[in-house]
C-alpha cells in the first residue's frame, strides 16, 4: 500500500490483486474480509518501502 496503490499476493504469489485508491492524507488501515466462505490468514508479511524521492511532485490543478 502506498499513496495510490495496494498490491496483495496470496498462495505463494499464484494470485494477486492490485487496486488503486487515492486516500486523503492521514492514518490508513487495511481490513481483510471474505465476501463468501471463510478467511484464514496463516502468515502475513508487511514490507516497508523507502521513498523514491518524488515527494516534491504535486498534482496539477
Amino acid at each position: 500500500m502506498d499513496r495510490g496503490s495496494v498490491e496483495v499476493y496470496v498462495n505463494g504469489g499464484k494470485q494477486v490483486m492490485s487496486s488503486y485508491s487515492y486516500a486523503p492524507k492521514g492514518p490508513r488501515a487495511i481490513g481483510l474480509v471474505a465476501e463468501s466462505g471463510s478467511l484464514t490468514v496463516t502468515s502475513l508479511t508487511l514490507h516497508h518501502l523507502k521513498s523514491i524521492g518524488l515527494d516534491w511532485l504535486r498534482p496539477i490543478r
